[in-house]
């Protein structure tokens, strides 16, 4: 992957769109001081690419903005890409990508149906994912020396870091996690297996109790057989007895309905009786009773003349009292005349001319029409004669009278029912004598019925001996059927539990082959498997790629040795290391023998090559690298043998970057990308020597 053009926009501290073309260099040194976002450029490259940096999508947008972006162009394999990515913050967030490509007709899109199948397309394309990237074409500060100046006991840990073995050693460990996993289950399936084969030795000693069991089982039933024949053949005579006892208590049922009717008859002609005996009384009595029932009507006509003359009275007393009444008013106006002087009705002052006046006029007013009619109402009551104790004992007479009318009117009705109550009275002493017959024949019925039944009772007993014999034998018939049945299903659980041991067993071998893969992967894939032999494999290709790079840039004056075992001092054999030995006109010499220029040379050279074996492994070229380093400890010389190694390794890549922040370095390379920043972010300028 060789850079063409950046160009980004809201993104870090790059606030307007800023861009960068990569074509007008080779090598230039990206200059400014920390913080200006020097390191923020290679940042948006790994974003737009990977969609991964240093922080989240929305922490990467310029502070104040809504929304970033970076369009990246490259080359990779003699074509021309390019990739646009977008991110949001509107609402809950949105992301774009897509990737182009340039063919005679213009850039065309390569883009997915979706984010994730667009970035899967631009892998394909770049063939070096992410963490290899910054691994290898990004030399980060202070990871450029970070494998030559670790102790040599360290070396190969870091080397595995940077070749990312890690991923061997977590599946070491998934391995190791898994073979114990498997340990723990052939534990628990070992003691199962040991319980069920516990479980089968009892197996001789449950069928020989079935065995057993199955002969009680068979005696039983005989002796059940045998004694149920016996039973059925009383059985004859126990239904004879049954239906005797039956029959005996359906007659006895019908003798007490018969005694119910026969006393319902016996009251119903008591009553009867009854009733005929008061009829006759009552007609003896016959002309007693329309004598005392004429009286009655006599008294009844003397009351109501009686009668009428009191309401007569009422009405003249009435009358009699009114008058009295407004005679009273009369004699009050006409003291009330004489008393105040006064009009009774106007209060207006009367002389006792006046006065004498209305009142003569009053009086003679009063004579004319109340005094007369009192007088004339006098007489009239006068004239009635009513006397009260006459006509109260004439009540009395009445009152002791009406019980014959009362029997008058039952005379009527005892002369028209007497004829027909005496046709029920005979009636129902004839059903009477009928109900008498029919109890006899049904008791007879009955004796005989309970004389046969008591002649069966001894065969009736003897039955229920024999019943309540079977069913003792019943009982213990199902216990010994329940018996045979418990030995029957232990044997089937047996017989499952034998077909569990096997398929337990065959598990058990399963796991332990499993086990025993996993135990060896977890071998294989340890620090001292696949990780030591991919560094014993790899080293020697770093080691003649570093050395080639050394030819390049020290002309031929220094080489390198990688030891990575030695003898022990103390005891036989050999221990684990990486040390680092370096030729020179002097002779070999261990890498710690080296400073300044000479050892950032091999440090670079070492470095450079771990960075191209890692490419390869991914399976593409590395074209671009990025050095992002300090150089703040080297002098001037130093730092012009820098620069003279960085020229040496133009010819391996298409594009160099050196980001630094020493002002002496800027000016030692061809060109020169400048940073700076103020209060509107970040701005690039682009000088040229």
């Amino acid at each position: 992957m060789i850079p063409s053009r950046l160009t980004l926009c809201n993104f870090l501290s790059y606030r307007y769109s800023v861009a960068l073309n990569f074509e007008s260099f080779h090598l230039a040194c990206l200059y400014g001081d920390n913080g200006t976002g020097k390191s923020s450029l290679l940042e948006a490259i790994t974003w737009v690419l990977w969609g991964k940096a240093r922080s989240s999508a929305d922490a990467l947008i310029h502070h104040g903005e809504e929304m970033m972006w970076v369009d990246f162009e490259f080359e990779q394999d003699g074509r021309k890409y390019r990739v646009i990515r977008k991110r949001s913050k509107k609402g809950r967030g949105s992301s774009e990508l897509d990737f182009l490509v340039y063919d005679e007709g213009g850039w065309s899109s390569l883009s997915g149906a979706t984010l994730k199948e667009t970035e899967e397309k631009i892998a394909e394309i770049i063939r070096l994912p992410y963490e290899i990237f910054i691994n290898s074409a990004y030399l980060r500060q202070g990871h450029t020396d970070e494998f030559t100046t670790k102790p040599p006991v360290q070396r190969k840990k870091i080397l595995g870091e940077i070749l990312e073995l890690e991923v061997y050693e977590n599946l070491s460990q998934k391995a190791k996690e898994i073979a114990k996993q498997d340990e723990s289950e052939e534990e628990a399936l070992s003691r199962s297996i040991l319980e069920i084969e516990e479980n089968l030795k009892q197996k001789p000693a449950f069928q020989k109790e079935l065995k057993e069991a199955e002969g009680q089982l068979k005696k039983k039933e005989g002796l059940f057989n045998s004694e149920k024949t016996q039973l059925d053949s009383l059985q004859k005579a126990k239904n004879e007895y049954d239906l005797l006892a039956q029959k005996e208590e359906l007659l006895s049922r019908q003798l007490a309905q018969i005694q119910k009717e026969g006393q319902r008859l016996k009251d119903e002609i008591e009553g009867l009786k009854r009733e005929i005996s008061q009829a006759q009384d009552l007609l003896k009595n016959e002309k007693t009773i329309k004598q005392k029932a004429a009286e009655l009507k006599v008294l009844r006509q003397k009351d109501e003349e009686v009668q009428g003359k009191l309401l007569k009275l009422n009405r003249y007393q009435e009358e009699l009292g009114r008058l009295k009444a407004e005679r009273a008013e009369v004699e009050k106006k006409i003291a009330q005349i004489e008393k105040i002087d006064r009009c009774p009705t106007c209060l207006r002052p009367l002389s006792k001319k006046e006065a004498k006046e209305i009142i003569a006029g009053l009086r003679q007013n009063a004579e004319k029409e109340i005094f007369e009619k009192l007088k004339e109402v006098q007489d009239e009551i006068q004239k009635i004669d009513y006397q009260p104790e006459e006509h109260q004992k004439i009540k009395n007479q009445i009152s002791q009278l009406l019980i014959f009318e009362e029997k008058e009117k039952e005379l009527a009705l005892v002369q028209q029912s007497l004829k027909e109550k005496k046709k029920i009275l005979q009636k129902s002493q004839s059903e009477l004598e009928q109900k008498r017959k029919q109890y006899s024949t049904i008791l007879k019925q009955r004796t005989e019925s309970s004389q046969k039944r008591v002649k069966l009772e001894p065969i009736h007993r003897q039955y229920q001996e024999q019943e309540r014999k079977l069913s003792h034998l019943w009982e213990e018939l199902l216990e010994a059927k329940a018996t045979c049945g418990a030995f029957k299903q232990r044997l089937l659980d047996l017989s499952s539990q034998e077909a569990l041991l096997q398929e337990r067993r065959q598990k058990l071998e399963e796991i332990k082959r499993k086990r025993i893969v996993f135990e060896q992967l977890a071998g294989i894939f340890s620090k001292r498997g696949i990780q030591a032999m991919i560094i014993e494999t790899l080293l020697p290709e770093i080691e003649e790629e570093a050395n080639r790079i050394l030819e390049k840039i020290t002309d031929g004056r220094l080489q390198i040795r990688f030891i990575t075992k030695k003898e022990k001092k103390s005891e036989e054999g050999e221990t684990e290391t990486l040390e680092i030995l370096v030729s020179d006109n002097l002779g070999e010499r261990s890498y710690e023998m080296y400073s300044g220029g000479e050892a950032f040379r091999i440090d670079l050279a070492i470095r450079v090559a771990l960075s191209e074996i890692l490419s390869q492994r991914a399976g593409g070229k590395l074209q671009f690298l990025a050095i992002d380093e300090g150089f703040g400890s080297l002098d001037e010389a130093g730092k012009e043998e820098v620069v003279e190694a960085i020229n040496a390794l133009t010819e391996k890549f298409a594009k160099i970057i050196v980001v630094t922040h020493i002002p002496d370095l800027k000016n030692l390379f061809p060109f020169r990308i400048e940073v700076t920043k103020d209060e509107n972010g970040s701005h690039l300028n682009l000088v040229s020597f």
